[in-house]
């Protein structure tokens, strides 16, 4: 009780100085990385972290390696090596999945009920045979329905693309404003340098 430490506490000390020693040895053993970036992310957990999960390592510093890293002659090779590890594929994987399932279910349904054409355009029956299955239990949706959304979701598309234009615009004037009143506060303070420097003369 008195000089004996918890089982739980010693438990998740003895478990904190082996992180740390792991970790300190994956950063010996890991390439020269920029701290805090993606790259040292991935060399330290052994994994590329993806989706929320990377947004902190995205936002540092861009300079003037990682232009020339992303500006690169290989960069197309190495884009497409990294095709499937990308974190844009692996977010969408169980969205895409889903749509994967329900599209293979409606198919072998329609399929076993009503019959199917084969790469060759030859008419097979389904299970029950021709006319067995009344024509209400077909998986469909009627045409008319993306017709008359198509006309929408391209407005859609074209009023999401102006504003993403828009708020990019507004962006690079405001960081225009910023460098304009950095270099007039550069400028004045040059002007004060230079009268304090002849008032002391």
């Amino acid at each position: 009780a008195g000089g004996t430490a918890h089982p739980a506490r010693l438990h998740v000390a003895l478990r904190r100085t082996a992180v740390g020693t792991r970790t300190a040895r994956c950063r010996a053993a890991a390439p020269a990385h920029r701290p805090g970036s993606l790259a040292e992310a991935t060399a330290l957990s052994g994994k590329v972290p993806y989706g929320e999960e990377s947004r902190r390592y995205r936002r540092t510093v861009y300079r003037h390696a990682d232009w020339l890293s992303h500006r690169a002659e290989d960069r197309l090779a190495r884009d497409l090596k990294g095709t499937l590890t990308s974190g844009v594929v692996r977010s969408l994987r169980n969205p895409l999945g889903a749509v994967l399932a329900v599209s293979l279910g409606v198919l072998l349904w329609n399929g076993a009920l009503f019959g199917y054409d084969d790469l060759s355009n030859n008419m097979h029956a389904g299970v029950f045979g021709p006319g067995a299955v009344p024509n209400f239990l077909r998986a469909e949706l009627p045409v008319s329905l993306f017709t008359l959304s198509s006309p929408a979701l391209g407005l859609l598309l074209v009023f999401r693309t102006n504003t993403s234009y828009q708020r990019w615009l507004e962006a690079r004037q405001m960081w225009g404003r910023v460098v304009s009143h950095c270099r007039n506060i550069v400028r004045m303070a040059a002007l004060w340098l230079e009268e304090a420097e002849e008032e002391s003369d």
